[in-house]
């Protein structure tokens, strides 16, 4: 395929995919969705013509350019402190619940379909691994539990950097001739994700420290995009043993390195909003491309069987995924409920019902056919990947919602949405008093012109503050929240001062404060520290911190 005919592509492709973005806001459906049905459309009408790439050129544009994107993105917006919280959960669900989920599959498709044992599983590590984005959307909507949407979040991130890693193993174990025992395959999976993981951390911690040496938002975006395609590259360059270590997993930990680490210690906050706008799109651009290709590969198989028959085995293999998703859900959920944090009935069922397939999915799916085009039944791994995908999406995705609503665990009332509504346009307002005022000492500007500019922002933020007032007098619980809010905020500012003065010399870890203090600030120093408030309200197994939550844990609203 020659360049100019690529363009072509990839500008009718984002056209499409702007198209389905705006129906989605039109319809009021989730992203993800709107793009699988254009991924089908696609395949129907075979708008896409074949790409006539080389087996190496479509592994890079599918593995090496789409996946580092997606996984990154995914990595930076995890909170380290909370995930410090609920590891011992997020990795109980995500390493031992991805391979036991594997498995299943690859047997039960292996047992009731005659599918190669080796396609089989090759097709459970395809479809084991989650795509929460829409539910995760949909949590911060109805206000969710925050630790559930961190387990949910949590279990995605690491179950798609273990699945990617077996798919891996698997693929190199499928091509003709090749054999790898049991106990190889163990060895070369510790070996790709420890190694990637030292890769990942060596890479993520470099990049941190040199956004502490500049504040120019474009050049660190663009170390942001180094390290992500970089931290990749010099995984799969390197080899222990004769394994190459793990793209994936570097990705993964250089991501979690920026966000938690580089970006609160080197980012200003304009570079911050950049950075997030930058791999919002980056994500959205990358979604929209996967799902239009596995459209165009669709519309090139021939061959298949009777629509019915295809519908029928793909039915099966999504009722074999549930059974497989329920085991891990509901097994997990025991063993995390017995050893280590309560985990409620209703939260196992979203962790079930809110698994839902995606991307990942079909980029996994789409490096298949350059290297095994030669395999009897090689469209059925295909159809059945995209189908599986497409019933989640529509079934689970459509339905998840409702199904959280139902079971209580929606407790984000429209009053205190509408209470946040407020403060954030009142923090933007301050934020624009504060940089006038920067430019004002600056001499950027004279004091008459700032005082000038000024005025609209002051005028708004006395606006919004009545209508606080307002809605604090119709409203009782408001007050408890604002109070929560205060306590929360006071604490974070106490610990700040408490790192700043350790920082800087001024005390010592043992000498000017308590010991829980000084732990406090190693903790907050290397992006490990907790808050005690929102800890004890993430452990509630409850949700939102009613009135009654609040009194149990101390926090009495003034009378």
């Amino acid at each position: 395929m020659d360049l100019s005919h690529s363009a072509e592509l990839v500008v009718g492709m984002l056209i499409v995919a702007m198209g389905a973005a705006l129906l989605a806001r039109r319809w009021r459906l989730p992203y993800t969705i709107v793009l699988v049905l254009a991924g089908l459309g696609v395949a129907l009408t075979r708008m896409v013509p074949e790409m006539t790439l080389s087996p190496d050129d479509y592994k890079a544009v599918c593995y090496s350019l789409l996946l580092p994107a997606l996984l990154f993105e995914a990595a930076l917006n995890l909170k380290w402190e909370a995930f410090a919280r609920n590891w011992k959960a997020i990795f109980t669900l995500a390493l031992p619940g991805t391979l036991v989920s594997i498995g299943l599959v690859g047997l039960l498709v292996h047992v009731l379909l005659g599918a190669p044992l080796i396609q089989a599983l090759l097709l459970g590590a395809i479809i084991s691994p989650t795509d929460p984005l829409s539910v995760l959307a949909m949590f911060r909507k109805l206000g969710v539990s925050k630790r559930l949407a961190v387990l949910v979040e949590g279990e995605s991130l690491f179950n798609d950097a273990i699945g990617l890693v077996v798919f891996t193993i698997l693929l190199d174990a499928s091509a003709p001739g090749a054999h790898i025992a049991p106990l190889e395959g163990i060895i070369s999976f510790c070996v790709v994700s420890l190694g990637g993981a030292v890769v990942g951390a060596v890479i993520g911690i470099g990049a941190s420290r040199l956004t502490q040496q500049v504040d120019d938002h474009l050049i660190e975006i663009t170390l942001s995009t180094v390290t992500a395609y970089g931290s990749f590259m010099a995984a799969e360059a390197m080899q222990l043993g004769g394994h190459h270590f793990s793209g994936i997993i570097a990705v993964v930990v250089a991501g979690l390195l920026m966000g938690n680490y580089g970006k609160t210690t080197g980012m200003s906050a304009t570079t911050v909003v950049a950075l997030h706008t930058f791999w919002e799109y980056a994500a959205f651009a990358v979604n929209s491309i996967v799902f239009l290709l596995i459209g165009a590969e669709l519309g090139l198989l021939t061959g298949l069987p009777n629509l019915s028959a295809v519908f029928g085995y793909v039915f099966l293999v999504f009722l074999i995924l549930q059974v497989a998703r329920a085991v891990v859900s509901y097994g997990s959920g025991a063993i995390i409920t017995r050893y280590w944090q309560p985990i409620p009935s209703t939260w196992r069922r979203v962790l079930f019902w809110g698994g839902l397939k995606g991307a990942l999915s079909m980029v996994m799916v789409l490096q298949v056919p350059v290297l095994t085009r030669q395999w009897e039944g090689f469209d059925f791994l295909l159809t059945a990947t995209f189908g599986v995908v497409f019933l989640s999406l529509m079934l689970q995705g459509l339905s998840v919602g409702n199904l959280v609503r139902r079971w209580g665990l929606s407790k984000q009332d429209e009053f205190v949405e509408q209470y946040q509504g407020l403060v954030g346009r009142i923090v933007a307002h301050r934020a624009a008093l504060d940089e006038l005022e920067r430019l004002r000492r600056a001499h950027v500007v004279t004091p008459r012109i700032a005082l000038q500019l000024s005025g609209p922002h002051r005028d708004a933020i006395e606006g919004l503050e009545q209508r606080i007032e307002v809605l604090a007098d119709e409203t009782e619980h408001l007050e408890t929240e604002q109070v929560y809010e205060a306590r929360r905020l006071v604490h974070h500012a106490s610990k700040g001062s408490l790192l700043d003065a350790f920082q800087r010399g001024i005390i010592s870890v043992g000498g000017g404060a308590r010991s829980g203090d000084a732990g406090t600030c190693r903790g907050r120093g290397t992006g490990i520290g907790g808050d005690d408030l929102t800890r004890d309200r993430a452990q509630e197994p409850g949700v939102r911190g009613t009135h009654a939550d609040r009194l149990r844990y101390g926090r009495r609203v003034p009378q």
